[in-house]
């Protein structure tokens, strides 16, 4: 199989573009081999070709990752065909490996829990254990999360309350400091 990039996303969030941001910042991959899918494509992101056609993504992508919420994902799939990609990531909180590898049975599926503090390079991303995955696949999905801060692995058996404490955490820490912040700023402080 030819592959027209290395890598590709389906989505074009914050995590998507963070995610994008420490490949091109270390020089990871050049952007020629990325490719990021949008709802509303604004012609390119840092130079990454984006384009509105998932299937796209999956076609011509050799590592997928799958970076939309999950209620957007189960009203989505239903139009995914058959992926020739080798790999799908999903950074989705809640989708658990087997719903994707019902639908993506021809590809290596890694679950990754990335934080709020990977935007500035200064997360933590979690990759789910997957033995069936090959070595080759798991190093380059770890050197993908390693750009934007620390990695770790974990059974994929602990990643619901992983998520609460690493991949929501910080994101609440974050809104009670600003809560205070704000509070004090209204009493003149």
């Amino acid at each position: 199989m030819q592959y027209r990039y290395k890598l590709g996303w389906i989505g074009c969030g914050n995590m998507a573009k963070a995610i994008a941001d420490g490949l091109l910042n270390h020089d990871i991959l050049p952007r020629e081999q990325m490719i990021l899918s949008a709802a509303h494509a604004k012609g390119d992101y840092r130079g990454i070709r984006v384009v509105t056609d998932n299937q796209t993504i999956l076609t011509e992508c050799e590592y997928v990752i799958l970076a939309v919420k999950p209620q957007i994902f189960h009203q989505i799939c239903d139009r995914f065909t058959a992926t020739q990609a080798r790999c799908v990531v999903s950074i989705m909180a809640g989708v658990g490996v087997d719903t994707l590898r019902r639908t993506f049975p021809n590809a290596h599926i890694l679950r990754v829990m990335p934080n709020t503090p990977c935007a500035v390079a200064k997360g933590m991303s979690v990759i789910s254990e997957n033995t069936d995955v090959p070595q080759e696949i798991n190093a380059f999905v770890h050197t993908i999360f390693a750009q934007i801060g620390e990695v770790a692995t974990l059974a994929e058996s602990q990643f619901h309350e992983m998520t609460a404490v690493s991949g929501s955490g910080p994101a609440y820490v974050y809104y009670f400091i600003r809560s205070m912040t704000d509070a004090a700023v209204r009493m003149g402080l």
